[in-house]
């Protein structure tokens, strides 16, 4: 268990895509293949989406809490001070794709 940052903005130097979002599809068709990454979870209660693209004004903050027992699907880039996650983002669900375009992939914890 360990604190890692979360992605990296696009002026800050360093490893890794900017952002601090992994596409699934991306995911499976070998796009972070390049970046060595390793499978970790973020381990949260909840997790916001906002509405809207970003740069509109007055975005509104939509909080969601994560069931018992799941975490956020992410991957682990980079060494040391360079660490980073991204979280592994897939097609939200029916009811709540007119918040996002995109929602964290959730994931069983215990393995079951």
């Amino acid at each position: 268990m360990d604190w890692i940052t979360w992605g990296r903005r696009s002026e800050q130097p360093g490893y890794g895509p900017p952002g601090g979002w992994a596409k699934l599809s991306t995911v499976q068709s070998g796009g972070w293949d390049k970046y060595r990454p390793r499978r970790g979870f973020g381990i949260v209660q909840r997790f916001m989406e906002k509405e809207g693209q970003p740069g509109e004004k007055n975005r509104i903050s939509h909080w969601f809490d994560v069931p018992e027992g799941f975490g956020l699907e992410c991957l682990v880039i980079g060494e040391g001070e360079q660490q980073r996650v991204y979280v592994v983002t897939t097609t939200p669900p029916a009811e709540h794709a007119w918040i996002h375009d995109r929602w964290p992939l959730l994931t069983m914890l215990n393995g079951e």
